[in-house]
């Protein structure tokens, strides 16, 4: 989708909120089911992932090892050694505390993710809700490559890491994320993968789908979202959050402007955590550390400070509360009469995107 991060940000948070594919009980679609879904037949379009169904994670965890494989294959052509990474120990539900992401429970912990999830539980402490950063630890050390790579000279490593993952992308020294446009942050989020990296993912079905059809999808989800029936349903939840004292509108426009009013008071947050200890730090100087620096400096997580806690504290109270409004009036994506609606209103776009591509659909089918 030609979105500006922000933009994407939102249109993922409307997902997490009433998504068209999943169901309460665990199950990978609706009775309805998925017509893109049926036709391109992989879990990685997006049309039919549970991240909370056991079956899926494997489907995903096998296509990443097919990737494994071709990026270990290039690697040999280009005379290094590769060990496919086994990508089974990482679990999307783990990112979640093991709760359905339908879940009332969940809504209560995480909220929407943007106050929760914005730094880590080794900064926030305790009494506040962050992101498991353990679990990135734990995949960094599962990388049978490291010990390969660590004992390669300098100029071997750096040949190694351009064949794996190719030309770094030029970024202006003065870009500046907070003031940059949206076309801007499209092209410096836009960075296709190079390399071997990038051979395992330039024969990818559905990174080749989503290219081929980016217009139209994004036609698609706004005639879903501007569809009458899914705007009446809509009000009608906005109607009863409203009553519950929260101004809050399912639209994109107004998840974005959600997003941006708490990025925006996080700023505060940000402002209260200790200093990153790398920012002055040059290429030299990185070149120079040690594989224990490294290993500290990936995994540093900011002390926040107490007025920092407290504000932080204040906004996922806010969220999390806002959350379990929006879920009781009926906004999950599970159990409710709006994910049934959007689940029926969604079949009718798939099916008449279907039928207006058939031709070039062909080189898709499972």
């Amino acid at each position: 989708m030609k979105l500006g991060t922000k933009r994407l940000a939102a249109a993922v948070l409307a997902l997490a909120l009433f998504g068209s594919a999943c169901g309460s009980d665990g199950s990978s679609e609706t009775a309805a089911g998925s017509p893109l879904s049926e036709l391109l037949g992989d879990d990685g379009f997006g049309f039919n992932f549970d991240p909370d169904d056991p079956a899926a994670q494997a489907r995903y965890n096998e296509q990443e090892q097919q990737r494994q494989e071709v990026i270990a294959s290039c690697m040999s052509e280009e005379g290094f050694e590769y060990i496919p990474v086994d990508q089974s120990s990482f679990n999307f539900a783990d990112m979640n505390g093991g709760l359905d992401y339908d879940s009332r429970e969940y809504a209560e912990k995480y909220g929407f993710g943007m106050t929760t999830q914005h730094m880590s539980q080794t900064s926030v402490g305790p009494d506040l809700v962050g992101y498991d950063d353990t679990m990135f630890e734990e995949m960094g050390n599962d990388d049978p490559n490291q010990e390969i790579v660590e004992a390669m000279d300098p100029s071997t490593q750096e040949a190694y890491y351009l064949a794996l993952y190719g030309e770094e992308p030029e970024i202006d020294p003065n870009f500046d994320p907070d003031t940059a446009t949206e076309e801007e942050l499209e092209d410096l989020y836009s960075f296709e993968p190079q390399g071997c990296f990038g051979e395992a993912y330039a024969g990818d079905n559905a990174n080749n789908f989503y290219n081929d059809f980016e217009d139209e999808l994004e036609e698609m989800w706004a005639s879903i979202e501007d569809d009458p029936r899914i705007v009446e349903a809509r009000l009608e939840i906005e109607n009863c959050v409203a009553d519950s004292g929260y101004d809050f509108s399912m639209d994109s426009d107004g998840y974005e402007a959600l997003w941006n009013q708490f990025q925006d008071r996080l700023a505060e947050v940000d402002a209260e955590a200790g200093a990153f200890p790398f920012e002055e730090m040059t290429e030299e100087d990185f070149e120079a550390m040690t594989d224990d620096e490294l290993d500290a400096m990936m995994n540093f997580s900011p002390e926040l400070s107490d007025t920092g806690k407290a504000i932080l504290g204040e906004l996922q109270a806010e969220e999390t509360a806002m959350a379990v409004a929006v879920w009781d009036c009926g906004g999950s994506f599970g159990d409710s009469e709006m994910a049934d609606l959007f689940q029926e209103v969604s079949v009718e776009y798939e099916q008449r995107f279907i039928d207006q591509n058939a031709d070039r659909l062909e080189d898709y089918r499972s």
